[in-house]
């Protein structure tokens, strides 16, 4: 039973949870406030993966234990990396670029 040990740990009945399997831990927005320390130590130990917080029996969040992102997928990995390859015809692309420009001003505005 997966949500067994969160409930006892909050101070459920082990009694009454013999009878139940609770495949995802859920717990109302209340007893998430009042007890937000023993959940994230929850999450932090790795006792549980995951746990839902619920408004009137509707899940609306869930919260998970923080996974840092490793440092090569970060944004700016290729700061150092060449952006273009040396056979790129920039030169080219710049004068037709430039002539588009010069064959707009020679036309007249409306």
């Amino acid at each position: 039973m997966e949500g067994t040990l969160l409930l006892a740990y909050l101070g459920y009945n082990l009694a009454n949870l013999a009878r139940v399997e609770v495949p995802i831990v859920q717990v109302n927005v209340l007893e998430a406030k009042n007890n937000l320390s023993a959940l994230l130590k929850l999450l932090e130990e790795g006792k549980e993966e995951s746990i839902v917080i619920a408004r009137n029996g509707k899940p609306v969040a869930k919260m998970v234990a923080y996974a840092p992102v490793d440092v090569s997928k970060r944004i700016g990995i290729a700061k150092n990396s060449p952006l273009v390859v040396d056979d790129w015809a920039f030169d080219e692309l710049d004068d037709y670029v430039a002539e588009l420009f010069e064959e707009s001003l020679d036309e007249p505005l409306d």
